[in-house]
């Protein structure tokens, strides 16, 4: 159905899907922004303006897809720089981007202490914006806005994150730009941090890819290798680094 014929059905776009933006008011998240997209097709997912435009929820036609921490969604205001505090703040979700300029275990690198996966999925975006609207016959949702990772005489990067969904199609679209806007050489690197959860991942799940190399990320991983396809049930106290099939 194209888009006049369409609109003869309905009063309102909210009817056939839309994004809804409102601020959270309970708990960890109070205060924080947020932008619900629905895509009308059965894809159901929450993007963070104040967590670098990343996603939390996420379902299709009702079923969730996400893996959510016992913190759920939290207001940057709570981070925690130093060692693996970030992971107080850590949502999980659909999308937790690391970086910019640092992902991984803490460390201490050229004389800077570095926390757990960098700040990125800590700061508020600049300049949000809702720009959904008509291309031709087809309505795309689309959020935008700038994230921005400096500090007075250091490293300054820019990230500009776009995410769009076209009506009646299961697909979101992650559009990425990093600037270096400072007169300093400064380290690279990010990681998206995808958590799925169950319903969708189980031991009953499969991961369907035909990577051209895989390798385990330390020795711990070693023994496993061959099985980097499958899952297994959850297990208290367990070691990502140590399958144990």
């Amino acid at each position: 159905m194209d888009k006049s014929e369409l609109l003869k059905y309905i009063g309102n776009l909210s009817q056939i899907g839309g994004c809804r933006l409102y601020t959270l008011s309970e708990g960890w998240g109070r205060g924080m922004r947020a932008a619900d997209i629905n895509t009308g097709s059965g894809l159901q997912y929450t993007v963070l303006p104040d967590r670098g435009l990343d996603i939390s929820l996420a379902n299709y036609k009702g079923i969730n897809l996400v893996y959510l921490t016992c913190n759920g969604e939290t207001h940057p205001s709570y981070y925690e720089p130093e060692g693996i505090g970030w992971l107080r703040t850590f949502a999980g979700g659909l999308l937790t981007t690391c970086g910019l300029t640092h992902l991984g275990p803490p460390c201490i690198d050229d004389g800077e202490q570095l926390g757990l996966h960098g700040r990125y999925s800590t700061i508020p975006v600049n300049q949000f914006s809702d720009l959904s609207d008509w291309i031709g016959n087809e309505y795309h949702y689309k959020v935008k806005g700038i994230v921005e990772e400096g500090f007075l005489f250091g490293k300054k990067l820019r990230m500009e994150r776009e995410i769009s969904s076209v009506r009646g199609q299961n697909v979101i679209r992650i559009t990425d730009k990093i600037t270096n806007f400072g007169s300093m050489v400064s380290p690279y690197t990010i990681l998206y941090h995808m958590n799925f959860g169950y319903p969708l991942l189980s031991e009953d799940a499969e991961l369907v890819i035909d990577p051209s190399v895989t390798i385990p990320r330390d020795a711990n991983a070693v023994p496993g290798i061959n099985e980097f396809r499958k899952f297994i049930r959850p297990q208290p106290a367990y070691n990502e680094g140590r399958p144990k099939w």
